[in-house]
């Protein structure tokens, strides 16, 4: 890699450094737009797990309470409290701390045994058990997720009691909450995978393109004309932007080559000794050489007497009717001069100046000009009128 090279990726990457630079604002709208939609699935994602852990965990809860009511029918119906108590130990240590505790209560309201974890409180099973006495079917408190069920025996289903299991709602939840972490961590993860994507898609396709496009228009702005204009695909914005740059640069360069053409013209007749003026198609002075200029300063008073006011310094951008020539050099005359030319003079003092006129048409055939040629006939009038009065 060159030094110009060099210098090209450090200008680039300075640009896109830059807090105005498309490629940031495009990175910035792309890291909002990712941030809320992984914040929306997530919230969405968790939201449906949540609905999804309650409903298991109630379906799941709800049958091992089954169950383990009905490994106490027995014990309950002939009033055994410590073969109840052992059975509740058991369940509620095989929950492995996703249980709070259990209890059973006989019809008549007496608690025969309960068994919950250190500071736990069975105020709520209690209150799902007596329920669940009192209405005979199934209670639960989804908030809290305690579930009681009445338990019945013989075929025809005599109600003696209720068992109440209180799950430890807070570690479901934790154990909910860390897959949703883990979902989040997931999210977070391929969004930002997906940015770094995105950007590097971002600055290879469209920052990078219009960075080339730039330093190429910086070059044409310094009058380089020669600057390659990077080349892309013609169907894309930035092929358009290339293509109008291109165009441009030759607009440009045909323009300074016509304006230092015309510049050498103008110091070859400047350095020439021939006295021309050119006129645009309005007849209006749009140059006057060295010659032209001096030969109307060595007679500026006889002109100023035919033009009030008349400088021979200020004939650029005047009409060429301020020298006030005879009749017959009429705008209208001039404007339909054929290849032959049109020949005037100016008489004035005993002065005579004569005008040659010749058109300037352009490729097209119109008329873009005329050329002005003027000499000081004076002294060759008088030797014509000396050799005819000899002659005679």
């Amino acid at each position: 890699m060159d030094q110009s090279d060099k210098a090209d990726n450090k200008k680039s990457f300075l640009m896109w450094r830059h807090t105005d630079s498309i490629f940031i604002k495009c990175l910035y709208m792309l890291a909002i737009s990712s941030a809320l939609t992984i914040g929306l699935v997530t919230y969405k994602s968790t939201h449906a797990t949540e609905m999804v852990a309650n409903e298991s965990i109630l379906k799941i809860g709800t049958e091992v309470t089954r169950q383990l009511a009905s490994r106490n029918l027995a014990p309950l119906q002939f009033r055994k409290s410590d073969d109840i108590s052992q059975i509740l130990q058991s369940s509620v240590d095989e929950m492995s701390g996703s249980a709070s505790g259990a209890l059973v209560m006989a019809l008549d309201g007496e608690v025969l045994a309960e068994e919950f974890l250190d500071g736990e409180s069975p105020d709520l099973a209690l209150e799902a058990v007596r329920a669940a006495l009192d209405s005979g079917e199934t209670v639960i408190n989804a908030e809290r997720l305690v579930i009681a069920i009445p338990m019945y025996i013989g075929a025809d289903r005599r109600l003696i009691g209720a068992i109440g299991f209180d799950w430890r709602s807070d570690v479901l939840y934790e154990i909910a909450g860390a897959q949703n972490r883990n979902s989040l961590l997931l999210a977070t993860g391929l969004g930002i995978v997906m940015l770094v994507v995105v950007g590097f898609l971002i600055r290879r396709m469209v920052a990078k393109p219009l960075l080339a496009v730039a330093n190429a228009m910086n070059e044409v702005a310094k009058g380089n004309y020669d600057v390659e204009i990077p080349k892309y695909r013609r169907g894309n914005e930035i092929g358009i932007v290339a293509r109008a740059l291109e165009q441009f640069r030759d607009q440009l360069a045909a323009s300074d080559a016509a304006r230092k053409d015309a510049a050498m013209k103008s110091a070859a007749l400047d350095a020439g000794s021939a006295a021309i003026m050119i006129a645009d198609a309005n007849l209006d002075i749009v140059y006057a050489s060295s010659a032209v200029l001096d030969l109307l300063h060595d007679h500026k008073e006889l002109i100023s007497e035919r033009s009030e006011g008349f400088d021979p310094e200020s004939v650029v951008g005047q009409p060429i009717e301020t020298f006030q020539l005879d009749a017959s050099m009429e705008r209208g005359k001039l404007e339909a001069i054929g290849e032959e030319g049109y020949d005037a003079s100016l008489e004035m003092g005993g002065v005579t100046l004569s005008l040659k006129l010749s058109k300037i048409d352009g490729e097209d055939g119109v008329r873009i000009g005329y050329v002005m040629e003027w000499a000081d006939v004076t002294e060759e009038r008088l030797n014509s009128a000396v050799l005819e009065s000899l002659d005679t």
